[in-house]
Parts: structure tokens; C-alpha cells; sequence
């Protein structure tokens, strides 16, 4: 998919990239607030609100989605406090340029990879953020931390986020989980994980071998039983809500994704499990900011054993 170039001033003359700000919560009896926008291949967004602090993490949906997206929670794009980008393949950034053209002070943030890459591929001379790996950068009372993942794009990240005793980590489009990525998961309460496809299914399914090989590569994406062994990691008590992401469409399906991480979902006893549908945004979920439980926006907390499932879909054609 072809991007349109972007040109535009170096700077954000009217706004500091990093915004201080109160510590106090401004959600309903102190929520955090959560809404996955799109998953898999057809794009990728999610909305996490902490406090203040309103995050796009990823763009990979078109302008008019997020906008709608966004307006069916009373959100204008310009309360954003900034859109976090885990790396330039299309699927993650494409309404990059439509937001930007929308709201020019929005502050978009990524690695000095995705930075470089993005500028190369896209054209794009706007006024990227840089974020190191490992290194945390406080937006208000919310403490952001990426972290490298192994996939074939320039230097991708998965994110950790800390607001008082909030920890949410996003870890998607990797192909091996290192020590880094089994470190920046353990002790989050909420955690995103990808879990791209069934290994039988990928290798009986239509890809090109070609394809397949990407896939399965250290470059490429998780497998079902991949993410089972990242989870054994990370498991305990301490995880509220489990999210499986980017899950294909072709070579995956809810129920199977659940099957094969049965095992593993039992080390998460208090743990609600939610698989994300692509194209469909999934319901408002919310978080308290101090320890507590997980529950969709004007719903009674679900008990933990129940799960949710964003939405079922059939399979269809189309890339990992």
C-alpha cells in the first residue's frame, strides 16, 4: 500500500511532547479504560486511557475507523495524548498521515528505527518522537517503556505502561520470545499478546512456502504454541486480563487459539481471556488504577472464570 509522503515543521511549537500533569484520575472511580480497535493483518490500534493520559498505540487502521472509533467513546482525535508506534509496516501505521493531517500537534512516537524506516519507505518528514528501548519516558502519571521484539521490520518494540499499580504490556508481531520480552510481560496485570497462527494449520493452509517460512521465522510471528510458552512465564495470580492479538485469519480461529493455550490459561486463575477479531472493534474494557478487577463499561465485573470473546469470524484470504 502506497503512503502519501508528509512535510511538515520539525517541531511542535505549541506543545511539549511529554505533558505534566496532576496525578489524579479523571475516569470513572479511578478506571483505567481499554478499547482494541483492530487486530491482525487488516490493521492494528488500541486505545489505552490512564488517568489523563489518552494513548493510540499503533494506527494501522484507516483515518475514518479511529476517528469513529474514538467518537463512539465521546472522543475528539484531539484528546490524544500521543499515538505510539511499534513498527512501519503497514498494517501499524497507515492512518498515520490522515491523523497528522487532522491534528497536526499530535505527537507520534516510535524507535530511531521505525523513525528512519518510516522516512525512507513513506516519505514522511514530520516530527517523529524517538523512544529508546528500555528506557522509560513519562507521559504525566504514566510511565511508558519499550522494549525490542525479533520481527523483520527495522527495530520493532512491544510496550510496557505503569500508572500507580496499573501494568499493561503489549507484546505483537514478534518471532521469538527472548529473556527481554519474558521480563517487560512478568508482573503485568494486563497483558496483549499475539498468538498469529496453529503451526498445522499455517503448514497445510494455502500460503506460498515462501510465506510460511517468514511466518515461523525468529523474524516472524508467534505461534499458538509459542505464545503457551511465553504465558507459562509470565503466568500467576497477579494477571486480570489476558488479550490474544493478531491472530490470522486463515491459519487461526478463536476457539482453536484457545484449544491450543488451554494448558497454559490455567496458570492464570484469576485471569479473564478475550480473543481480539480484526475489522470489529472490541467493547470498552476497564481497569482500576489501584489492584483490582476488570470489567466492560457499564456491565458488573465478569467473575474470572467467564470469557469473553471479542467477536467470531470466518475465515478469509489474506496475509498473516
Amino acid at each position: 500500500m502506497a503512503l502519501p509522503p508528509l512535510d511538515l515543521p520539525a517541531t511542535h511549537p505549541d506543545r511539549p511532547i511529554v505533558e505534566p500533569s496532576p496525578a489524579r484520575v479523571t475516569e470513572p472511580d479511578g478506571l483505567a479504560q481499554l478499547r482494541l480497535l483492530g487486530s491482525g493483518s487488516s490493521g492494528n490500534a488500541l486505545y489505552l486511557a490512564l488517568g489523563e493520559v489518552r494513548l493510540l498505540i499503533d494506527a494501522g487502521l484507516s483515518t475514518r475507523a479511529i476517528v469513529k472509533a474514538l467518537a463512539e467513546m465521546g472522543l475528539a482525535l484531539s484528546s490524544l495524548t500521543a499515538v505510539l508506534l511499534t513498527h512501519e509496516h503497514v498494517d501499524h501505521i497507515q492512518a498515520v498521515p490522515g491523523l497528522i493531517k487532522r491534528c497536526p500537534r499530535l505527537p507520534i512516537c516510535a524507535s530511531l528505527g521505525t523513525i528512519n524506516a518510516c522516512r525512507e519507505l513513506y516519505g514522511w518528514n514530520l516530527p517523529f518522537i524517538e523512544l529508546e528501548p528500555l528506557v522509560s519516558t513519562c507521559f504525566g502519571m504514566v510511565q511508558v517503556t519499550p522494549f525490542e521484539v525479533s520481527h523483520d521490520a527495522a527495530q520493532p518494540v512491544g510496550f510496557r505502561l505503569v500508572c500507580r499499580e496499573l501494568s499493561f504490556a503489549l507484546a505483537t508481531d514478534l518471532g521469538t520470545v527472548t529473556p527481554t520480552v519474558v521480563e517487560m510481560l512478568s508482573a503485568c496485570r494486563v497483558l496483549a499478546v499475539e498468538a498469529n497462527h496453529n503451526r498445522r494449520m499455517l503448514r497445510e493452509g494455502p500460503y506460498p512456502d515462501r510465506l510460511k517460512r517468514r511466518i515461523t521465522s525468529g523474524k516472524g510471528h508467534l505461534s499458538n504454541q509459542q505464545t503457551a510458552e511465553l504465558l507459562r512465564a509470565v503466568a500467576g495470580p497477579h494477571v486480570e486480563q489476558l488479550i490474544l492479538v493478531h491472530l490470522s485469519e486463515v491459519n487461526n480461529s478463536p476457539g482453536q487459539a484457545l484449544t491450543d493455550l488451554a494448558p497454559a490459561l490455567k496458570l492464570l486463575p484469576r485471569s479473564r481471556v478475550a480473543v481480539a477479531a480484526p475489522r470489529v472493534p472490541g467493547p470498552l474494557l476497564q481497569f482500576s488504577i489501584a489492584a483490582g478487577k476488570v470489567h466492560e463499561r457499564g456491565a458488573a465485573p465478569l467473575e474470572a472464570s467467564q470469557l469473553n470473546l471479542f467477536q467470531e469470524v470466518p475465515p478469509k484470504a489474506g496475509p498473516a
